[in-house]
């Protein structure tokens, strides 16, 4: 989340998606994906994201206010 919140939005693609390698069901690392898609611009990306996010069980917090911004 570093990379993003410092508006380095390609790198935290970058990152995130190595994360899911490893993890394929880390619902933070799909969180930081989408909206690092969303800021880029790719609305449609960040969605998949979401919605991939949404059907896991961690942090379901962050996937409320992202259903609710949507």
């Amino acid at each position: 989340i570093l990379k993003w919140s410092t508006g380095n939005y390609e790198d935290a693609v970058h990152y995130a998606q190595k994360a899911l390698q490893d993890e394929p069901d880390d619902a933070y690392a799909m969180m930081v994906a989408g909206l690092s898609y969303e800021r880029l611009g790719y609305p449609n990306r960040a969605r998949a994201f979401y919605e991939q996010a949404r059907t896991r069980k961690a942090t379901p917090s962050a996937c409320s206010v992202r259903s609710a911004i949507l």
